[in-house]
């Protein structure tokens, strides 16, 4: 069953607004939503090592590239997670995508994190 609270939809562009996404910005900007993804499982967890992936779900080459993304814990089965695992995984997106606003809007990072 898939938890539809996991899953997030990411916008990625081009350094330039004239230029085609290149394969190395992909993989950068990539990297960046992989790495906001486990700092902020890194913070909520107090430290453990990250359980959680992400799974591409959808991706569309527009412009701009869209790719809907979800949070699935490493240990799970392909088709069905435990319930504990995909709130935990919820909670992740949600904390990190609420972060993330913050961050966009305000130009410094919220109160509670590190």
């Amino acid at each position: 069953m898939r938890d539809e609270q996991a899953l997030f939809t990411v916008e990625l562009l081009p350094k330039s607004s004239t230029a085609d996404i290149r394969l190395d910005d992909l993989l950068e900007q990539m990297q960046a939503i992989r790495t906001a993804l486990r700092e902020t499982e890194r913070f909520i967890s107090g430290g453990r090592e990250p359980s959680l992936y992400l799974r591409i779900n959808d991706i569309h080459k527009n412009s701009p590239l869209e790719a809907t993304l979800e949070a699935v814990p490493e240990d799970s089965e392909v088709l069905s997670a435990p319930p504990a695992s995909t709130s935990y995984a919820s909670t992740i997106v949600r904390t990190m995508s609420t972060n993330l606003r913050v961050i966009s809007q305000r130009r410094k990072r919220p109160v509670k994190v590190d």
